[in-house]
């Protein structure tokens, strides 16, 4: 065994042309405590137009499970600056987590900084 030798290249080229990451589930330092979520704000760099319905996704409570946003049809535009986006939701969002995925489809998606809009509500969870 001490004769065996892998030599391996590293290819530059993605293997997929979609790219999507998550973030981490953010319970805003009260896992204990109901919030109502309205609203992402982000700044991003795209090298094309982004449909907002395919962007965000979300997990509410430790979930794995991402669901669409329902926002209205509206687009990023192309950016080669730190632009801003906002996405609100078409219904406010209760849960004691939430967990964002930013999907895209094709060309290159930067974000740099994201804000979550919230308001604990002053009740425990049962």
């Amino acid at each position: 065994m001490a004769d065996l030798v892998t030599l391996k290249k590293w290819d530059g080229t993605s293997a997929s042309a979609a790219q999507y990451f998550t973030t981490r589930d953010e319970d805003f330092g009260d896992p204990s405590r109901i919030k109502r979520i309205y609203a992402i704000y982000f700044s991003y760099k795209a090298s094309a137009n982004i449909n907002m319905n395919a962007l965000l996704s979300y997990a509410l409570d430790g979930g794995t499970s991402f669901v669409n946003t329902y926002v209205p049809a509206t687009q990023l535009n192309l950016s080669t600056t730190w632009a801003k986006g906002i996405i609100e939701f078409s219904t406010i969002l209760s849960a004691q987590s939430i967990r964002l995925k930013f999907s895209h489809p094709s060309g290159t998606f930067e974000v740099n900084e994201d804000s979550i809009e919230f308001r604990g509500i002053h009740r425990r969870i049962a």
